[in-house]
């Protein structure tokens, strides 16, 4: 019976997941209309540097960032809690980054988080059925691609945006996110993140594991170790090519 249901309800989840995509499209953009939007203090280099590289690497995907810099505000401050590196909240279009000491434009860590955190802007919409970011979408009590979303967020924040990413914040999340784009292929992946397309990496990872839907949800709630997984047909699969 329990198979039953999980069945029925993996079937229910990917239908939506199949029509629910981002509309996150090209938009042409001046260097005068990019310094109109620098509303952030002492922000505003970073923010300006962000956006410079987000649209020489992607800029055909660059509307919903250049529509959410509009609304959004950034906070610096202190933070009791020294588990939080960033936040963004959606819903409010705040971006607050926590320090204990005095801002320092020149501190990496500081920079490398706003630049995670400007990804997440630059990939979420503010959709009531649907809370979209990237590839993580919240369905009901499901969270689905969290932890992949933000793997594959700092894996791009230090491949296109960071001069080194600094800290191993998201290190599980990042290796997770590398191993399925080693087996999906990148321009899979990073396609795939900019159009909000979680549907189509559950499909090309069902060549690889019997059903990955669930095994994103059991990721997700920390149930189990996708890298080990994922290490293993990696593994695999070069032992396959080598007898090639």
């Amino acid at each position: 019976m329990l198979q039953i249901f999980k069945g029925k309800r993996n079937e229910d989840l990917l239908e939506v997941l199949k029509h629910h995509k981002l509309d996150n499209h090209k938009v042409y953009i001046s260097l005068e209309e990019i310094k109109k939007l620098l509303k952030f203090g002492e922000l505003n280099p970073v923010v300006y540097d962000f956006i410079i590289k987000y649209n020489l690497f992607f800029n055909e995907y660059n509307s919903l960032l250049l529509h959410n810099l509009k609304r959004l505000h950034i906070y610096i401050g202190y933070c009791d809690d020294k588990e939080i590196n960033g936040l963004y909240i959606k819903n409010r279009m705040d971006l607050f980054i926590p320090r204990e000491e005095e801002y320092n434009p020149h501190d990496d860590v500081l920079i490398d988080t706003v630049y995670h955190e400007l990804l997440h802007v630059a990939t979420s919409d503010r959709k009531v059925e649907m809370m979209r970011s990237g590839i993580s979408k919240k369905i009901g009590r499901y969270n689905l691609g969290h932890k992949l979303n933000e793997g594959y967020t700092e894996h791009l924040t230090g491949k296109y945006f960071a001069y080194n990413i600094t800290d191993d914040y998201y290190y599980k999340e990042r290796k997770y996110a590398e191993n399925v784009e080693r087996l999906l292929g990148k321009d899979v992946m990073e396609e795939a993140y900019f159009t909000g397309d979680l549907y189509t990496i559950i499909k090309g990872l069902g060549e690889y594991i019997e059903d990955p839907l669930e095994f994103m949800i059991k990721t997700d709630r920390g149930l189990i170790d996708p890298n080990e997984t994922l290490d293993k047909i990696e593994a695999k699969r070069n032992k396959i090519l080598i007898k090639r």
